[in-house]
């Protein structure tokens, strides 16, 4: 079977705390050749899409926004799509994240 897409972790896969893996640029350089789509995910709760990026770019590993999933940009998607409104509570960094999304901002009870 012939593998048509990929999702990537970051944290561990791409990068640890000592920088990026050894290889992981040159993989995705293979991947990038070889046609096969791939995107990133990762559980990351505390910095919005914009850093993870901009991390990721100083490591040398050039990736764009919109590839990379997250929680907050999951739930920024749902609301999105049901063109509703949260009281977001998270940590302020990701407010950015849902930008365009109204947030209410007092208890919803």
């Amino acid at each position: 079977m012939r593998v048509r897409g990929l999702l990537i972790d970051l944290d561990g896969t791409l990068y640890t705390n000592d920088g990026p893996i050894q290889g992981a640029r040159e993989a995705l350089e293979r991947l990038d050749r070889a046609g096969v789509l791939y995107r990133f995910i990762t559980n990351a709760t505390h910095k919005p899409l914009r850093a993870i990026a901009a991390h990721l770019e100083v490591l040398g590993l050039s990736v764009e926004e919109d590839h990379i999933f997250t929680p907050a940009a999951a739930v920024a998607e749902w609301l999105r799509g049901e063109r509703t409104g949260c009281y977001p509570l998270l940590d302020d960094a990701l407010l950015e994240d849902l930008e365009g999304i109204p947030t209410a901002e007092n208890s919803p009870g």
